[in-house]
């Protein structure tokens, strides 16, 4: 038995803990006295068990700050793929570097997002060719993506290529048909108050809630993201980013709003059939559609 070991059973059995044994411990955890010693009985074994965990949580101190070579070393950080779990320290996925032979995701000439092999990089142009069709593909490192999806966290104002869902006339989200992706940038992470989704403003202007598994995060990265973005939309990504999106009014279904729609200037009123989060889906009565808007557009009249 070492110094630091205390033998529980034999307490349980002895009237006592002897001297000998108390010491030193009691000089490393409790500071007692030579003379000090803790006496076992049924109703100290609330004392008895802190000293379990003292003793446990001795076992896994470094008290001669001493650490060796295989502790000391970081786990080395990999490519965020699906296969596995990022740590702590890979928390966030970190952009890899693009290399010749390996597989992205970029859009063919239908506009259709596909997996493809790299084969040459050429004036700043991509060269391609599709795992499946073996069609060649001219893309550039704006339309570049990852091929999977991945387990590290895409930071807010990503560059995203993500899975839109189309919306019917009664507001419902359409679940057959292919999956449309489509690019897009990150406009709030994964949490439980969303149901664990992305939030990601598309650059045809819509918002929609995505399954992280439906996200493949862009190689393109940017301070001003916003200017990659359509002119049409610019304005309202650069706004969301920079804090200009903040919603006073907690909506309820059924309330009546006025939206003010970017082909006209005048507000129209507008009635909420959903809320997800932080979007709203809104029925325009005058257009006879639907929409998701955020909580905080400037778009959205409200009234002191």
């Amino acid at each position: 038995m070492s110094d630091m070991d205390l033998d529980l059973p034999i307490c349980a059995r002895q009237p006592e803990i002897l001297e000998r044994q108390a010491a030193p411990l009691s000089d490393r955890v409790w500071l007692w006295s030579p003379e000090t010693s803790f006496n076992y009985t049924p109703k100290r074994a609330e004392k008895l068990k802190i000293v379990q965990s003292l003793i446990a949580g001795i076992e896994n101190e470094d008290f001669d700050h001493e650490t060796s070579d295989a502790s000391s070393e970081k786990p080395p950080k990999t490519d965020s793929g699906i296969e596995s779990m990022p740590s702590m320290d890979t928390l966030y996925w970190e952009v890899p570097k693009i290399e010749i032979g390996m597989t992205y995701f970029v859009p063919n000439k239908r506009g259709k997002w596909v997996k493809a092999k790299l084969v040459e990089i050429k004036n700043s142009q991509l060269y391609l060719v599709g795992l499946q069709s073996l069609e060649r593909i001219v893309s550039d490192f704006l339309s570049l993506a990852h091929p999977e999806p991945v387990l590290g966290l895409v930071p807010v104002g990503s560059r995203v290529v993500a899975h839109q869902r189309g919306i019917k006339p009664t507001g419902e989200i359409k679940r057959n048909g292919r999956r449309n992706f489509q690019l897009g940038v990150v406009a709030e992470l994964p949490s439980q108050l969303n149901g664990s989704r992305y939030l990601v403003i598309f650059d045809n202007g819509a918002w929609n809630y995505i399954e992280s598994k439906l996200v493949h995060p862009g190689y393109y990265t940017s301070e001003k993201i916003w200017e990659v973005v359509p002119i049409q939309n610019r304005k309202m990504v650069q706004d969301f980013l920079n804090g200009h999106y903040e919603h006073v009014i907690e909506w309820k279904r059924e309330d009546q709003i006025w939206v003010k729609t970017d082909s006209d200037e005048e507000y129209t009123e507008c009635l909420i059939l959903d809320i997800d989060a932080n979007l709203l889906l809104v029925w325009f009565r005058k257009e006879g559609k639907t929409d998701w808007l955020y909580k905080g557009s400037p778009h959205i009249l409200v009234k002191s």
